[in-house]
């Protein structure tokens, strides 16, 4: 995997509003506009997603499947409502990732060459909420846009 300037570096542990956070592992994703990076980063145990895209940071936690009701991925449209953990969002992205590169330890298996659909869905307040197709399997992270001047190296 190529090293392209970042906040967030493998083991290296810092710090957003009071809580402690250690990047674990990494994956790089292509996508139509570039890329972008996706980081397993621990607290105390627990983990969470971070997604780094042109310098925006999203906190991101997996979403129960049954919170998602979406009932045909082929209707996912630009600025359509999508009901999500009993909230509506808007669909504000709609593209196809394929992980290029992969570091550290991750909760799950991500391959290089792996190709998936994805949706963002936009909400007040810096909501974020990240929808997956791949092969009929429908994923989702809960989230949160964050100020990367918020985040402070250890």
């Amino acid at each position: 995997m190529a090293t392209v300037p970042s906040l967030i570096e493998m083991h290296r542990s810092f710090s957003w509003r009071g809580r402690s956070f250690t990047p674990m592992g990494h994956a790089r994703i292509d996508y139509e506009h570039g890329f972008w990076d996706e980081w397993w980063v621990v607290e105390h145990g627990d983990g969470v997603w971070i997604s780094v895209d042109e310098g925006d940071l999203a906190f991101e936690r997996p979403l129960p499947h049954d919170s998602i009701q979406l009932d045909d991925w082929s209707r996912m449209r630009l600025g359509n409502g999508i009901v999500v953990a009993g909230r509506t969002l808007v669909v504000s992205e709609i593209g196809t990732g394929i992980v290029r590169a992969v570091r550290g330890e991750l909760p799950e298996v991500l391959m290089p060459g792996q190709r998936f659909d994805y949706a963002h869905l936009s909400g007040p307040l810096s909501q974020l909420v990240t929808i997956e197709n791949e092969n009929g399997d429908i994923t989702g992270t809960d989230g949160l846009w964050v100020d990367p001047f918020e985040i402070e190296i250890a």
